[in-house]
């Protein structure tokens, strides 16, 4: 799994070069990535897909770098891993943005909206589901997110738990 998560990480930063330029970041702007480095880490939601059949173990797993957070995101079923989307925290313009890459997708971008020290609120209007992204710390080992926005022209909210593992 750290060898797959290695290749993926590569493949990602270069596949990004245009956002990860670091000569382009200064010392002023890593340090809003700080802000966000209690993301870093395995975590697990085992209750919110629970129902499904078979159930699903929603996971998202992040690498704290001195310029950025590196995740990846998807669902555990049975013995089976599955990258669903491909993650990154970074300071670019002097704004932290959070990226998405969902698989067979384009890269999408969520500018921090608002942040304290235990929430941090991304927010994308042009996107349709989701268009706010909220990462709630709970404990130093759970976290609470939740997706806002238009879904079959509704608006929804899916708010997933998530606790802290050892992969």
């Amino acid at each position: 799994m750290d060898r797959l998560f290695s290749f993926l990480l590569i493949g990602f930063l270069f596949s990004c070069s245009q956002v990860n330029n670091i000569e382009d970041i200064d010392e002023n702007n890593a340090a809003n990535v700080n802000v966000a480095s209690w993301i870093a880490g395995s975590w697990e939601d085992r209750t919110t897909f629970k129902s499904f059949s078979p159930s699903k173990i929603m996971y998202e797993k992040w690498m704290e770098y001195p310029d950025s957070l590196v995740g990846i995101g998807g669902f555990i079923v049975d013995l089976d891993t599955n990258i669903r989307e491909k993650l990154l925290l970074k300071s670019v313009n002097n704004r932290l943005v959070y990226i998405a890459r969902p698989e067979n997708e384009a890269m999408i971008s969520f500018s921090l909206k608002s942040s304290s020290k235990d929430s941090l609120v991304f927010e994308n209007k042009a996107h349709d589901f989701p268009e706010t992204i909220t990462y709630k710390k709970i404990t130093k080992d759970s976290m609470l997110i939740v997706l806002r926005g238009v879904s079959s022209e509704q608006n929804r909210e899916l708010r997933l738990s998530f606790s802290r593992v050892e992969f």
